[in-house]
């Protein structure tokens, strides 16, 4: 190569570094008019035409320049970054991969690959390559808060906050941790400590809208409606053009029974964002409260017709129809079809029932996210636990193959030819969620459904010799009424067995009975999600 262009090649970088990207480009162009194979002019001619919005020339040369000089690992994770910015994932797992495989220590390849492969689906493999990069960083808190995330992607909430009270730790101006570490609280039933970060936030930026609509969607899950009403319009002073602070505010004005008053506020919602399924769902069911049910139909009929598979469209829907004489909503609510339950046999490797619940009980009680009464919860006098499906304990393992056996039975059984329209938009496959759900004496869950499931299910481990004078206390009920305290139209009561697994639509209402026992009732419950 000639020696005589690399001065030129240097003036190239300085214009680069110093953010000239118009005239780094044109002299690593005349670089390569001198030497059309200099790997490194081409390799830097590509990253400008990268932050350039070229992202096609930029990939020819970077793949070009690697062809001419493969042993660099900076040349793979740059390309690794530019193919993911171009929505390559699967081909940037396979730069950042090459990177790391010359450069070990190289620890931003190795977070590169922990997104990618996050986003490609290996979630186990992609907190494991965070966590290599964690431990060539430890300091980082940056990395701390790739690996927060990646944590929550799998439930892992509980981890996924440490993640970020580490990353604080580290930078305790890092407003970017502070504020996922309040929607992590929040999802994990936290809401209190959320408020209080999200108030602490404020202090220190009064006017940032989204810190106003994140408290008070806040303050609504703690069921303090009220006070939210005020942050939606202080976000929405700030932020007109957010649909998901005027859906919020038609939530808090639901709760305090302004129906009239959330009508518009999830018709604006819906003029920004027309395919917001949540806001039209809410809708349907305040204008059925208010006895509009043209408009309600109307509402449902459209969430449904942009998703087929919108949760809060089907239960609010069914609610509205049996309200309106349909029992069983039209078919949607037709437990004796759509509900399977059965006795699940005893896994391999325990001699009886009695030793697999007695080790599954001790796995769910060990649990250092078994919490009492979460907030922003259905569980009443009883405590819940997070995702327990993350590198589950061998008893967990063997429940979770044998629930997804169960969806293959649920799939053939009741599924295939149900004619059940949210059913016929079941997935390929599924991946899984669950908690164990802990009920002491006097416990329930409250009427509700799943929205971000597609089924939904219990398994029973522990039930207790009932002690009361209702012969059907601490049943698992199914339906609700359209009022919060309303009876239902239609119901079925289920007797709690343990070894019984129960499986139905995301969609259904349900619920449990208050019990008496002589011990705690223990179940997990389950979504199954498209994969």
């Amino acid at each position: 190569m000639d020696r005589s262009i690399e001065p030129l090649f240097t003036r190239g970088m300085q214009a680069l570094q110093r953010g000239a990207l118009g005239d780094a480009e044109t002299v690593f162009q005349q670089v390569l008019a001198q030497a059309p194979e200099h790997p490194a002019a081409l390799h830097f001619l590509g990253l400008v035409r990268a932050q350039t919005g070229r992202s096609i020339d930029a990939l020819a040369l970077l793949r070009k320049s690697i062809t001419l000089q493969p042993r660099i690992a900076d040349f793979h994770l740059n390309l690794g970054q530019v193919e993911r910015a171009a929505g390559n994932a699967e081909a940037a797992a396979a730069a950042y991969r090459e990177a790391v495989e010359l450069k070990p220590e190289l620890a931003s390849a190795w977070f590169g690959l922990a997104q990618c492969l996050s986003e490609t689906g290996a979630a186990a493999d992609a907190i494991d390559a965070a966590r290599q990069g964690i431990a060539l960083v430890p300091d980082n808190a940056m990395g701390q808060c790739v690996l927060a995330d990646l944590l929550s992607k799998t439930m892992d909430l509980a981890g996924a906050a440490a993640a970020y009270r580490t990353a604080l730790e580290m930078q305790p101006d890092l407003r970017m941790a502070a504020v996922n570490l309040a929607a992590i609280l929040r999802r994990d039933g936290r809401i209190s400590e959320a408020i209080s970060l999200y108030e602490d936030l404020l202090q220190a930026q009064p006017e940032d809208p989204n810190l106003h609509a994140n408290l008070a969607d806040a303050l609504v899950q703690a069921e303090r409606p009220s006070e939210a009403i005020e942050h939606y319009h202080d976000a929405i002073d700030r932020n007109p053009g957010d649909a998901d602070s005027y859906y919020g505010l038609g939530n808090a004005l639901s709760a305090c029974g302004q129906l009239q008053d959330a009508v518009p506020a999830y018709q604006t919602a819906l003029r920004i964002e027309p395919g917001k399924t949540e806001a039209l769902a809410a809708l349907g069911l305040v204008r059925a409260r208010l006895a509009d049910r043209e408009g309600a139909e109307a509402s449902f009929a459209t969430a449904l017709a942009i998703d087929p598979r919108d949760v809060r469209s089907y239960a609010n829907r069914g609610l509205v129809l049996e309200a309106n004489g349909h029992p069983g909503a039209d078919g949607l609510f037709d437990y004796d079809r759509l509900f399977l339950a059965r006795e699940l046999a005893v896994p391999d490797g325990w001699p009886d029932r009695a030793a697999y619940h007695a080790e599954l009980r001790d796995a769910i009680l060990g649990r250092d996210d078994l919490i009492f009464e979460r907030e922003a919860t259905t569980t009443m006098g009883g405590a819940q636990t997070g995702n327990l499906f993350i590198d589950p304990a061998p008893a967990l393992s063997a429940l979770q193959e044998r629930i997804l056996a169960f969806s293959g039975d649920y799939r053939r059984e009741v599924i295939a030819g149900s004619g059940n329209p949210f059913l016929d938009q079941a997935p390929a496959a599924f991946r899984m969620i669950g908690q164990a759900v802990v009920l002491d004496q006097g416990g329930f869950q409250r009427p509700h459904v799943h929205p971000g499931g597609f089924l939904s299910g219990v398994y029973y481990v522990q039930m207790p010799e009932p002690q009361s004078d209702d012969p059907h206390a601490g049943w698992f009920r199914l339906g609700r009424g359209l009022e919060p305290d309303g009876e239902p139209v239609t119901q079925r009561l289920v007797e709690p067995k343990e070894g019984l697994i129960v499986m139905f639509p995301s969609y259904f209402w349900h619920a449990t009975v208050p019990f008496r026992g002589d011990r705690q009732r223990i179940c997990v419950a389950f979504d199954l999600l498209p994969a």
